[in-house]
Formats: structure tokens, sequence, C-alpha cells
């Protein structure tokens, strides 16, 4: 079993801080646990052959590949393996699910609490969310070679935990954001892209990977997370008694008028 970490693809790691092994490993399960890029590190993208987005999905299949290759060197079989993950892991599994990188390196999969549909698996302006962490530190150039350029040249504490916003509602609204996760990639030559076209559109054309088990499921209260924390809280019940459209799913709020925002609140 390969175990993927939540986190809101910006936090957390396959340590057993939070998680252990103790269990399966008392069932005689070989347990495979690994870290990834995350946040910017993982997700930064641009449309470049340099910055195509995924990084941190691309780190996830090649520790899949890995397993393929080595795990029957510590008694497992490569031909049974089974992913899982929660939060953030659940939706990495679930575009595990979709990506051709991924097919044939699993055989079973269960996400948890996430899934690749979700409004905030999948990144909103992307592009624009990069280029806006390159002005935050201060390149205004709109050149993307220049704020590759730029980004590549910066301290690694300069770009990581950065909240960054690209509408007024995302700035001023009390609520828990994923500011970059995973994209639908562009070609560049034989790349290989981790996801070729938003995951919807995987669903409705093609499906999940042929031949895979799946069995869903959810962490009872882990929405509880999403009322924020520390001084977060306090702004979010005074909107949300205030504003009836600060319960419209994010989807609704991004493409419908705010007059039907209001209808639906």
């Amino acid at each position: 079993m390969v175990w993927i970490h939540g986190g809101g693809f910006s936090s957390g790691s396959g340590s057993d801080e939070m998680y252990g092994p103790d269990y399966l490993v008392r069932n005689d399960v070989i347990l495979v646990s690994f870290n990834y890029r995350l946040e910017v590190l993982g997700f930064l993208c641009l449309d470049t052959e340099d910055a195509p987005g995924n990084a941190g999905m691309k780190d996830q299949v090649a520790a899949l590949r890995w397993v393929q290759k080595n795990i029957s060197n510590f008694g497992g079989d490569p031909n049974n393996v089974t992913i899982f993950g929660e939060s953030a892991g659940g939706s990495s599994v679930s575009f595990h699910l979709l990506s051709p990188m991924s097919k044939g390196l699993f055989k079973r999969a269960i996400p948890q609490s996430g899934q690749a549909i979700t409004c905030w698996g999948t990144s909103f302006e992307i592009k624009e969310r990069s280029l806006q962490l390159a002005r935050e530190l201060g390149c205004t150039s709109k050149d993307v070679k220049e704020v590759s350029k730029f980004l590549k040249a910066q301290p690694v504490e300069a770009l990581v935990k950065k909240n960054i916003t690209v509408t007024y509602q995302e700035t001023n609204k009390a609520a828990l954001i994923v500011p970059f996760s995973i994209t639908a990639e562009k070609q560049f030559g034989n790349n290989e892209r981790f996801m070729v076209s938003e995951a919807i559109d995987v669903l409705r054309n093609s499906g999940i990977h042929e031949g895979v088990d799946v069995m869903e499921g959810y962490t009872e209260d882990e929405g509880v997370l999403f009322l924020g924390s520390g001084q977060n809280v306090y702004k979010m019940f005074p909107q949300a008694n205030k504003y009836p459209e600060f319960f419209v799913p994010r989807p609704i709020a991004l493409h419908c008028p705010l007059v039907d925002q209001i209808e639906v609140g």
C-alpha cells in the first residue's frame, strides 16, 4: 500500500508524525510513504516548458514508478499495489486514476475526503497566480521567461508560505483556500503531461483507468477545518451571518452573477 499524505497541497509529509503505520504493519502490509513538492515549489505554472505545472504530482508518479521497480526487493508485489490518501492525498489518488502518467502503476485506489473534481483540487487561474507571486516579490514583468528567471533566483524561503490570491473574494473572504494545485498542462514537444485536460473532461470522455478497483470514503468532521483557524474564525461568522452569498460553492461564485449567488445563498 502506498500512502499519499494530505495537507491542501501546501503542507504535510509522509512521516509518521500524524499518521502511524502500526495497524497496517501488524497485519503484514508493506507500506510505502513519501514526500512530494508542495505549494509554489510543487505547483507553480507559467505555461512554459520549464514551468508547465504539476511538479508535485510528477514527484508522486516518480515514487509510484520506483515502487514498481523496487518493491519486490522488500517482499512486495508490484502487481498488487494499492494507492490511498486523505484530503489532498485523496484528491491526488483520484487524479492518478485519470493521469496518463500513472496508468499501470497500481491495481487499487482508495481516495478519502478528496476528489479530482473538487473545487480546490484544480487550480483557478494558476498562471495568473504564479505571475502574482512574482509581482509580490518585486518582478512586474509580463514576459514569462523573465518571470521564470526571476523566480529561479529567489531563495526558497521567499517562495514558501505565500497565500497568493487573484480575486477580490479570495482576498477578503474569511475562508481556507488552496492557492496552488493541479492544472491541465500544455504540450511542449514530447514532454509527459500529468493532466492533458481538465479532470471533469477526462471523466466525461474516457473515465478512469480500466481494471482498477476503487473504494471511496471520507473522514468524519474533516470539514471543520474549513471553519478556519486563529483570527479567521472571528471574521468568518460575522461574514456568514451578514452576506447570504458566503455559503455559495466556489464554482458558482466563480461563474455566476452576484444576484444569482445571493439567491442561491
